[in-house]
């Protein structure tokens, strides 16, 4: 080789970052050539050399050797290469025996090809696609890298076609929870639906009870008046009228004749003997109109525990109480280790609050004002929570203080009847003590347990807190 190698290359050979085909081009010029020996030797020690080439040859000894295309090897032995493309195959023809083997099988085909006459040779035929994929999987090992790529390939389609099932089954989940979020949305539509029904449906039976109410005092009122007329036909003025009913009340007796005369209670004012008169006739007792505020909605007291009340209060609920620092009382709630009450007026201000309490009843530490409506919780501390009695979508839990006058004419009518539970719970239902007037009814009833009379009034004050 008449031409030395430059500098760079030099330099390249030294630091080792030659590809391999020019270094080996490079090692059989330095082969023969002394002068470029001479000069790789001023630019590095040949110790230092000697090791990097080792080292070198080692690495090139433990990987695959490249190999020559199959154009490469045809242009081989049709001696199309130029000098240095040919000097470098036959350097790698020299130690690859894979690619000298091919390339002596691409001699003596060539000179098969050379003797056979032009008539013994077969038409080419064009290889079926089959033969074409055994053909291409069959190529040298250059030719890896396409075949993994082409494995990968085929590969991922048969896990295409094998996960089809699968796909297919989560479309139809997807499917079915969407049209589980229709069924969902319908059936809230429904349920949103029934719940108006369901109020209308309460509705209608608060108004069929008062009808039935106000049915039942009609006709307690057309008999009463058909007694009268009755007694006032006999023609007898003088005679004795027919007792209607008789009750135990207080150690006496008091009755009532059918044309509604009150015997037993001679001490009555003229407006207290009206109100028992019409309360012995109509079988119920009146009670102000007011109440009904306090009771709540639908007349139903939500004292009691359920939703929205953890636990239950007790007194007072719903009802006019004759003190004006009433007694709070409520159910103990497990586990809790203390209590605290609030309560509150019409506008939701705070009134008063009692300190922590470890009893399940408290009095108000102040008199609250005559007349006036209040609500009030309970809140109880366990486990270092606090939870309240009640809360939304509990209704509050109300109470009214008894008005001045009429807190009044109660305590003389306490006095003047002490001993007639009939007329004292006339007048506690009358201005809405109900605590008072079905404790009172209640004591006439264990007096007169047959009386029809007595089970109605003592029933009617209970009905009135649970409708």
């Amino acid at each position: 080789m008449s031409e030395h190698l430059s500098a760079e290359v030099v330099e390249r050979y030294c630091r080792r970052v030659m590809p391999p085909a020019e270094l080996r081009v490079a090692d059989h010029h330095l082969a023969a050539c002394e002068a470029c020996r001479q000069r790789l030797r001023e630019a590095k020690p040949l110790s230092a050399s000697f090791a990097a080439l080792r080292a070198e040859l080692r690495a090139a000894a433990r990987e695959e050797p490249d190999h020559l295309s199959a154009e490469e090897l045809m242009a081989y032995v049709d001696h199309r290469l130029g000098e240095v493309e040919r000097e470098i195959a036959e350097s790698h023809l020299e130690v690859c025996g894979q690619c000298s083997e091919c390339a002596h099988d691409l001699r003596v085909f060539k000179a098969e090809l050379a003797a056979a006459p032009a008539t013994e040779r077969l038409p080419l035929t064009q290889p079926t696609r089959w033969e074409k994929f055994i053909a291409f999987w069959q190529l040298p090992a250059f030719r890896l890298p396409l075949q993994v790529a082409a494995a990968v390939a085929l590969a991922a389609l048969c896990v295409w076609v094998a996960t089809r099932s699968l796909r297919t089954q989560v479309a139809d989940l997807q499917a079915q929870v969407r049209q589980l979020e229709q069924t969902n949305v319908a059936l809230a539509q429904q349920a949103s639906a029934a719940a108006e029904k369901e109020t209308q449906l309460t509705q209608l039976r608060q108004e069929q009870t008062s009808l039935q109410q106000k049915y039942q005092d009609a006709t307690a009122d057309w008999q009463a008046k058909l007694a009268q007329a009755q007694a006032a036909q006999t023609g007898m003025p003088g005679a004795a009228a027919q007792v209607l009913l008789t009750l135990n009340d207080g150690g006496g007796r008091v009755s009532l004749d059918r044309q509604g005369h009150l015997a037993g209670l001679d001490a009555l004012s003229p407006d207290h003997r009206q109100i028992i008169e019409a309360a012995l006739t109509k079988r119920r007792v009146e009670t102000p109109p007011g109440l009904a505020r306090l009771i709540g909605k639908g007349g139903t007291l939500l004292g009691g525990a359920g939703a929205g009340a953890a636990f239950a209060l007790t007194n007072p609920v719903g009802t006019v109480v004759q003190s004006d620092r009433p007694l709070f009382r409520w159910q103990p709630l497990s586990g809790a280790t203390g209590y605290r009450v609030t309560v509150y007026d019409s506008n939701f201000n705070k009134v008063v609050t009692s300190p922590q309490l470890s009893e399940t009843e408290w009095t108000a530490s102040q008199s609250l004002e005559r007349g006036s409506i209040y609500s009030w919780q309970v809140t109880a501390l366990k486990e270092g929570r606090e939870i309240r009695s009640p809360v939304p979508p509990a209704p509050e839990v109300k109470f009214s203080i008894l008005d001045s006058a009429s807190a009044e004419e109660l305590a003389r009518a306490q006095q003047s009847y002490a001993n007639s539970h009939l007329m004292l719970g006339t007048l506690y239902a009358r201005a809405g003590l109900l605590d008072e007037a079905e404790r009172e009814f209640q004591a006439l009833l264990q007096a007169n347990p047959k009386s029809e009379v007595a089970q109605k009034l003592w029933r009617g004050l209970q009905a009135l807190r649970r409708r």
